[in-house]
């Protein structure tokens, strides 16, 4: 049990509390009344903004203009990342980019798959075979956590077991030179 003046996780380098995770918890702040205000307003619009979507979705009358919402908005989406020449330019460069890098990134992938191809195989029968045999374990009255544990180690080859522990590495990525987060500074997400 914590008490008011201990931090459950300790301190940061700024005196203020430690969350789970371990980053230092926000600084607290006081409000002017105008800022409390704007807030309030923020609060207001956002339950608002809900109540009119609920609205909306129940009116039969509306159903095509509710259906198309959504649609409208991807499309007002799509039409802005092009909608100007410098962002077409921009663009275009990604994909030449992506172009040129095609041939290395088949070589890396090219290397990879023989490897991976039967543990692929493997892995898209795992949870069916595993749930066989937890039901066989059931019929045999031999259900325990040790049994069912050592029943789904069985399961799992060491080829597997190595090749999918194995990428949880980011070293061990075969596309990772390829990956923008390479260490470059980079805003866009991370894509091949």
């Amino acid at each position: 049990m914590t008490t008011q003046n201990s931090a459950r996780y300790g301190y940061g380098p700024n005196g203020r509390a430690l969350k789970k995770d371990g980053t230092e918890r926000k600084a607290r702040t006081t409000l002017s009344p105008a800022e409390q205000m704007e807030k309030m307003q923020e609060q207001f619009a956002k339950v608002y903004g809900k109540v009119g979507k609920a609205l909306i979705s129940e009116c039969e009358n509306l159903s095509d203009f509710n259906s198309g919402i959504a649609t409208f908005q991807k499309q007002v989406r799509e039409c802005k990342a092009i909608g100007t020449p410098e962002k077409r330019e921009a663009r275009k460069a990604y994909y030449l980019e992506q172009i040129s890098l095609l041939d290395s990134k088949g070589a890396a992938a090219e290397e990879f798959l023989p490897k991976a191809e039967q543990v692929s195989l493997a892995l898209a029968s795992l949870y069916s075979d595993i749930g066989k045999e937890y039901q066989e374990l059931q019929k045999a009255g031999e259900v325990s956590p040790e049994e069912t544990e050592e029943m789904i180690v069985s399961e799992i080859s060491e080829e597997m077991m190595e090749m999918v522990t194995e990428a949880n590495n980011p070293e061990a990525d075969p596309l990772k030179e390829f990956r923008r987060d390479r260490g470059e500074d980079d805003t866009e997400d991370d894509t091949l």
